[in-house]
């Protein structure tokens, strides 16, 4: 089991650790009220929103993956429980596109604890868990108009890759990729 503790400037304890079935719910919901605030205005007016269903379903694959790393972060969270009150969570997993290499397929940091540098921490445990699984890079997808998320990863170090682009359609944004190199300290 993966526990990271951090103090934060309120001097309550944050926890990150290994997200399992027990999260799911509380992922799903995360990613669903996550999105629809980071995402407001990036789709089409008319594009299907996303389901707690299938994001339960989504989140259900990705924890049960040997392959897929998920982590969570909470106040006081008990890695041993059901979490509803989650503040943020990650996955990477290994790139299907480039063997060898690492992919954060999902970040999500609650829009009220925005600023409170959970999103970096996330993808420290994150790239780090990836490093312990021997890879030497890691890449990620942002769709292009987000522009306070691409800041977010070019502040932490990560590259626009110009010669990976996957181009929208009809209801489906384009979106653009970053990489980045890793150590043994992914910041």
């Amino acid at each position: 089991m993966v526990t990271v503790r951090f103090g934060m400037a309120s001097d309550r304890l944050t926890r990150i650790c290994r997200a399992g079935p027990g999260h799911v719910p509380a992922l799903a919901d995360l990613q669903l009220r996550t999105a629809l605030a980071a995402y407001d205005g990036l789709f089409p007016p008319d594009a299907p929103r996303p389901t707690v269903e299938g994001l339960v379903a989504s989140w259900s694959a990705m924890v049960a993956d040997p392959e897929v790393s998920v982590f969570a972060v909470a106040d006081g969270l008990d890695p041993d429980r059901a979490a509803p009150g989650l503040l943020g969570c990650v996955a990477a997993r290994p790139d299907p596109g480039s063997p060898g290499e690492g992919e954060i397929t999902r970040l999500y940091v609650r829009p009220d604890s925005w600023g409170r540098g959970l999103g970096r921490r996330l993808l420290d445990v994150a790239l780090a868990d990836r490093v312990v699984r021997g890879c030497g890079r890691a890449g990620l997808w942002v769709l292009a108009d987000n522009h306070q998320g691409r800041a977010f990863y070019e502040r932490l170090g990560w590259r626009l890759d110009p010669t990976r682009v996957l181009h929208g359609s009809g209801l489906r944004p384009l979106e653009v990729r970053y990489t980045r190199r890793l150590s043994h300290r992914p910041r």
